[in-house]
């Protein structure tokens, strides 16, 4: 309970922030330039759809992932408490109806750990690997959209003013608008 009550609280706080920034950003940038309020509409959308397909693939990845690893941390947890059993099946003493722990040392249980934390660690890391590469795969295609939307903005600033008859902007405007469309990359 104490994990939902603390990240919650501060992940919606960036949300809300992160979304208020980018809404004023956007209007900021509509205001000087109007013409891009419809490039930017696109992106929006193309933002939207590439959000939506990760967000499908990435709840199944999640789910194969914290799948992956509680055998990997139960096969720990069943080592520091001495039993042998794999996984986490306790052997019942048939005469007292009690608890038989063998350690691992014994009867060549640690072989058989070993081999059991390979396998599991194998899956867990196939998993992580793909959650690792669903995230770079959604950075890249933002990043790019992002960096096509800046440069384009950047150039109907410097050369589409004068070149279509409209206003020219002078060197602030133009400096204010790319200092709120500017890429930043983690």
């Amino acid at each position: 309970m104490r994990t939902v009550d603390t990240s919650l609280a501060s992940i919606l706080s960036m949300f809300l922030d992160y979304s208020s920034s980018l809404f004023c950003k956007f209007v900021a940038v509509v205001i000087f330039s109007p013409a891009f309020a419809v490039p930017g509409a696109v992106i929006f959308g193309a933002v939207w759809k590439l959000g939506r397909v990760y967000m499908k693939a990435q709840m199944s990845v999640k789910r194969e992932l914290n799948n992956a690893r509680s055998p990997v941390l139960a096969n720990f947890v069943v080592a520091m408490n001495g039993m042998g059993a794999f996984p986490l099946q306790l052997a019942l003493f048939a005469a007292t109806n009690e608890y038989f722990a063998v350690t691992v040392r014994a009867y060549g249980a640690q072989e058989r750990f070993s081999n059991t934390l390979v396998k599991t660690i194998d899956n867990y890391t196939r998993c992580a690997r793909a959650a690792n590469n669903l995230t770079r795969w959604i950075c890249i295609r933002i990043h790019g959209l992002g960096g096509l939307f800046a440069a384009s903005f950047a150039t109907f600033l410097v050369y589409g003013g004068s070149a279509t008859g409209n206003r020219e902007y002078d060197t602030q405007t133009i400096g204010f608008s790319l200092s709120l469309v500017r890429c930043r990359g983690h």
